[in-house]
């Protein structure tokens, strides 16, 4: 497997003088290869990729190097012996085979990953052993969850983990088995280590197989059965099911239930179930929308995310931008703007923002905004969530309704 993880900062440093150098001090010149890679420097590029692919650097960043080897193939500077050695590295160790224009298709591979005649008498569940939190667990995909373990270089390890009987490992297994496209017969051992772990009475294991048999994935079964699963993950605390069974409580026009279902998952601190509680508030079919509680809700989800979400906030207050519309959501985000002079700084903002074409200027309107995130107020909630969505930035609370926003 060492070999497999080597190969790549191999075929770039054999023969190479220039890049073995690199290696030898690879955060010393960082911003300039990625500066040089992003003008379309191909020997940029390759070095670059190169230490993303060391995976005892903090640079470590397999996603980026595997982005950088495929652009190298649709780089019309890249020489024919450069392609050639970001096709390799895509086979070898990414399991992808491509031609010189940059069309890929997966590699399968043959494991040997039955779970077939081994004890699971001592499950083990231990999230730490992973780097993984507990609320990392609950509210990050498995897509997210599976990058971070590396498990396609070290899949070997983590099949022979969940073969012990540690549930995540068998978690990680069951997404990438079916998730890569890159297993033969990755489909049913996928549903192997799932359904496992969900005997073996982890609730997210078992809420997802409910989800396998809704979604017709698994043959033979009804969708009875899977709400049966979905109650039998929630009684364990599984926010996700909660999710799920909400939402089909609401389409079925049980508000009520669905309502009790998105509180307790927020409550949790479920982040999508705070985003869909604030929908839910700001629509309430049963009774009259309650905009300060989809605020509240809508404000906790971002200031709780791991990942980035959906500008929510920002669409309760378009309101501040039609001045011939008078719904009631419109009514309220004036209301807000009446007693708040954060709107109204944050709308002069965003409106100067949009005319900017100097890259002087959007410095300046980005530090603006951060500027306003950090006042308090609904304007600078506001601002927030735009510096996230339009610079690229991470904020997260410093009070009530402040931020502190730094570079992702």
């Amino acid at each position: 497997m060492k070999k497999l993880l080597c190969l790549g900062l191999i075929l770039l440093t054999v023969g190479n003088g220039a890049f073995a150098q690199t290696l030898l001090k690879p955060n010393s010149e960082l911003q300039t290869y990625i500066e040089n890679s992003a003008d379309g420097d191909v020997e940029a590029s390759l070095t670059l990729a190169t230490i993303y692919m060391d995976l005892q650097s903090q640079n470590k960043d397999l996603k980026n190097a595997e982005g950088l080897y495929r652009s190298i193939l649709i780089n019309d500077n890249a020489t024919s012996s450069q392609k050639q050695i970001a096709r390799r590295v895509l086979s070898e160790v990414f399991a992808w085979n491509c031609n010189n224009s940059g069309s890929c298709t997966p590699i399968k591979r043959r494991l040997d990953a039955s779970l077939d005649g081994f004890s699971f008498e001592n499950p083990t569940f231990e999230l730490e052993k992973w780097n993984v939190s507990a609320n990392e667990f609950m509210n990050l995909g498995f897509e997210v969850l599976a990058e971070r373990s590396n498990i396609q270089f070290s899949y070997n390890e983590i099949i022979d983990q969940a073969r012990k009987g540690d549930i995540f490992a068998l978690l990680l297994c069951a997404h990438y088995f079916r998730a890569s496209g890159q297993v033969e017969d990755g489909v049913s051992l996928s549903l192997q280590y799932l359904k496992k772990a969900a005997e073996l009475g982890n609730p997210r294991a078992i809420g997802e197989y409910g989800f396998l048999i809704w979604t017709a994935e698994i043959v033979g079964t009804q969708r009875a059965e899977a709400i049966q699963y979905y109650e039998r993950a929630i009684e364990l605390g599984d926010p996700l099911s909660m999710l799920r069974l909400a939402v089909i409580k609401y389409s079925h026009g049980d508000f009520q239930g669905a309502k009790e279902l998105y509180l307790r998952g927020a409550n949790m601190g479920y982040v999508k179930t705070m985003e869909s509680l604030g929908d839910f508030y700001q629509e309430n079919p049963s009774e009259n929308p309650d905009f300060d509680a989809a605020f509240y809700w809508n404000k906790k989800a971002f200031d709780n995310k791991l990942e980035h979400i959906l500008p929510s906030i920002e669409f309760m207050f378009q309101g501040i931008y039609e001045p011939d519309e008078d719904s009631r959501i419109v009514r309220w985000a004036r209301h807000k703007r009446s007693i708040d002079p954060t709107v109204d700084a944050y709308r002069a903002l965003w409106g100067k923002s949009l005319n900017t074409r100097s890259e002087e200027q959007k410095a300046q309107n980005r530090a603006d905004f951060i500027a306003l995130a950090s006042r308090g107020g609904y304007g600078s909630v506001l601002a927030a969530s735009r510096a996230e969505s339009w610079y690229v930035m991470e904020c997260r609370p410093k009070g009530e309704m402040s931020y502190a926003c730094s570079e992702r």
